[in-house]
């Protein structure tokens, strides 16, 4: 049976039994003949009519049988009279096999019962795309909280694992390839494991690297651990992908066994091999690992890269709907088990997909990217984030054998495979999808960073909510921190009085062994440099108050204060006519010893740095400062320097030497009063030539130990001559906070009478 498109309109009229007969005005033309193929001839024909059938189908024998046109032209013809409904004449069916006698189909006009044709017609629109899928932005929710800096000198941590052994340590990953022991005191100066030479080569943005890391849920009876890396091609894949050399490299997860004699170091010999990934795509990775509470290890894919998951290497469907791959899911395994193909773990028997169509690993599936998930301690609920590709980044709660909906949607909105969020679907749709519990758009993030419920008790407002956050825009470390509501709606948290900014590109979140909740970040974009930090999330801070001071005798003066959160500077006057604040030192306990010898009286203040992105520091430089001799010149200099965890961004400026400059230097550990070998040489970081006037600026990575010299004020900046090899002009570096107190009377042109005041602290980088 064929359908036809007409071009006029036509009616049924109101003659009867006119079956073969000759038609009246205003009906049908039925005088070609019941039997024959040939079209009408007369009016109502074939100029009525397009010659080319709009579709066709096969009608078969029956009588009564139903018969489904789905064919392309139909769907051109009803979009054509949505668009222009003055033009919707509908269609004539006709059967184009009537040529022999008794192959006649017979149909019954209006008053012909139950004999009569009809024709149902649905059509869907195409999808349209939606531009702005979420116009409400999220707003500043009630949770008022302070960030604590934990430990810093890192490249790109992304976790934090709490062993269960009751050392209360807490162990760090890097996506640079090391794990970090990290207490009470700090970050260790020796990594847990460094596994960086077996990654690929990580570039300045990445998605690769030391993606994951676990320990083995009894921890202290099995002192195990596991990592998942960024390698590069070793052979055949336990889950290969057909495309061999051309992926781009394999993700491996292995288990490590601790050292028998130092507890916080990994035997770099007991690597054993559990299972290998062929990875199309440098991105969409996945990585996280975690023990479930049913002791069984949980890892995550990404669908493999690109975009759109519809790259080489990606199934027809969509990696993230292929049950057939591993790409795209939720992995469930036993490391401690042996039934898995390759022998180095087991699958657990109540997998979904054990015993029926799929990869018995997988434990849900329909993900793009989901960077990080967690376990609530209290239910065992599993909550996942997916980073979404242009438009939508979601959070799910993951139960055992669902779909997520990847690449048939992003988040809760329809996707169309070419990047697009649509209002319909563009492919049939399986029963069963699972949509998030929460979503937000691009207008608030780009990427989003899973965390944790808060079980902890120093936060009590917080119990019970979802706290995750967003990474950031390529274009600035401008991080977000979120948790959700009751009603699963997504809140900002506060931060500080000020609501100010996080300030860092957002990589991780993260609890320790009582449920507290950290946060981890950088101001590099990838894994690069050294500005890596570890922040813990506080309550709101108390204002800071000097609680005691007590003489301590050598020409020094005691204080202890309260409240903030630190590091804090400790800042003196001689007179408070004076117009700036001396820094005396930078410390993250709350009590300091000030300089006092050689002054008659003294005021002293606390600064909490706690809210500056960086540490500000300076140097003043001068013929006088030289050690162990003054030296006599006119020649001076300023220094700026800027610390952000191991990074030390720099620019300083010299003028009227004697002679043209042989060297610069960083140098220490020494005070004013002393003199130290040369820890950094400032010469690579010259702007042109030497000589009596100039200047260096430059950025470099210090070690640990440097970066606790600088901070303790025990390193200076010393620049030579010809005629002084020792050193011509001198500065040593000290923190340096640039502060503006604010009251009335400094209003101009004429002061202002108020009560009103404040004060503002300013930093200068570069």
């Amino acid at each position: 049976m064929n359908l036809h498109r007409l071009n006029v309109a036509w009616g049924e009229g109101t003659k009867t039994g006119n079956n073969g007969a000759a038609a009246t005005t205003g009906e049908a033309n039925w005088t070609a003949r019941v039997l024959g193929s040939e079209i009408w001839t007369e009016v109502g024909g074939a100029a009525d009519a397009e010659a080319t059938p709009s579709g066709s189908a096969s009608a078969g024998t029956s009588v009564g049988s139903v018969v489904s046109f789905t064919n392309p032209g139909l769907q051109e013809d009803a979009q054509g009279w949505v668009d222009d409904p003055s033009q919707n004449f509908g269609w004539l069916l006709r059967c184009p096999d009537e040529a022999t006698s008794r192959s006649v189909r017979a149909f019954k006009s209006r008053e012909g019962g139950v004999g009569m044709a009809t024709l149902t017609i649905m059509y869907t629109s195409p999808p349209v795309v939606i531009e702005d899928p979420i116009a409400e932005r999220i707003p500043l929710g009630d949770q008022v909280i302070e960030l604590r800096t934990i430990a810093d000198g890192m490249t790109a941590p992304l976790g934090v694992t709490a062993p269960d052994d009751g050392s209360e340590r807490m162990f760090v990953h890097d996506q640079d390839g090391r794990v970090w022991v990290v207490t009470a005191a700090g970050r260790s100066l020796a990594p847990l494991i460094d596994v960086s030479d077996r990654l690929v080569t990580l570039g300045a943005y990445d998605e690769r690297g030391l993606l994951g890391f676990a320990v083995h849920p009894d921890f202290a009876g099995h002192p195990r651990v596991y990592t998942y890396t960024s390698e590069p091609r070793a052979g055949e894949a336990d889950f290969a992908n057909g495309l061999g050399e051309e992926n781009n490299h394999q993700s491996v997860i292995a288990e490590w066994r601790m050292s028998e004699s130092d507890p916080d170091r990994v035997d770099p010999t007991s690597r054993r091999e559990l299972l290998r990934i062929d990875q199309p795509q440098s991105n969409h990775n996945g990585g996280a690992m975690h023990f479930g509470p049913d002791g069984f290890l949980y890892v995550a894919l990404g669908d493999g890269g690109a975009a759109n998951d519809t790259a080489p290497g990606h199934a027809e469907g969509g990696n993230g709907q292929d049950i057939h791959g591993v790409w795209g899911s939720l992995l469930r395994i036993d490391p401690d088990g042996s039934n898995a193909a390759n022998g180095q773990y087991g699958i657990p028997g109540d997998n979904p997909f054990v015993g029926t169509e799929g990869i018995d690993e997988i434990y849900a599936y329909g993900f793009r990217n989901p960077f990080a998930f967690g376990f609530d301690r209290a239910g065992g609920q599993l909550y996942l984030a997916d980073v979404g590709q242009g438009r939508i980044e979601e959070v799910d709660i993951v139960h055992a054998g669902r779909n997520y909906g990847w690449n048939i949607k992003e988040g809760t909105f329809w996707f169309d495979r070419t990047g697009n969020i649509v209002s319909a679907p563009v492919r049939e749709v399986p029963a069963g999808l699972v949509d998030p519990i929460a979503e937000y758009d691009h207008d608030d993030g780009s990427a989003v960073i899973g965390g944790t419920v808060y079980r902890g008790a120093a936060l009590p407002g917080l119990a019970g909510r979802y706290v995750f956050g967003d990474w950031g825009s390529f274009g600035s470390p401008s991080g977000r921190l979120f948790y959700l509501s009751p009603e699963n709606e997504v809140r900002e948290f506060q931060i500080g009085l000020s609501a100010r900014p996080l300030g860092l590109w957002l990589k991780g979140i993260g609890q320790d062994a009582a449920g507290e909740l950290y946060l981890l970040g950088s101001q590099s974009l990838g894994p690069a440099g050294m500005t890596g930090r570890m922040l813990k999330v506080v309550p709101a801070a108390e204002p800071l108050e000097i609680t005691g001071v007590i003489t301590a005798g050598l020409g020094g003066q005691s204080l202890e204060w309260s409240g903030g959160i630190g590091p804090f500077a400790l800042q003196t006057k001689n007179a408070l006519t004076d117009q700036l604040w001396t820094d005396e030192s930078v410390t993250g306990e709350p009590v300091a010893t000030a300089t006092t010898a050689g002054k008659a009286t003294g005021f002293y203040r606390v600064a909490d740095l706690a809210s500056l992105p960086s540490i500000p520091l300076s140097a003043s430089l001068s013929g006088t400062a030289t050690r162990p001799n003054p030296v006599v010149t006119a020649a001076g200099g300023l220094g700026l320097f800027s610390l952000a965890g191991n990074t030390l961004t720099f620019s300083l400026s010299y003028r009227d030497l004697s002679g043209v400059v042989t060297g610069a230097h960083i140098h220490g550990p020494a005070d004013t009063s002393g003199s130290a070998g040369v820890l950094i040489n400032l010469e690579p970081y010259s702007n042109g030539e030497f000589g009596t006037m100039g200047s260096f600026s430059g950025v470099v990575v210090l070690s640990d130990q440097q970066r606790v010299l600088l901070l303790g004020g025990h390193t200076y900046v010393n620049i030579h001559t010809p005629s002084h090899p020792a050193g011509e002009i001198r500065g040593q570096i000290v923190p340096a906070l640039m502060q503006v107190e604010l009251n009335g009377g400094q209003v101009g042109p004429e002061p202002v009478a108020t009560a009103g005041h404040g004060v503002g602290t300013l930093l200068l980088v570069g």
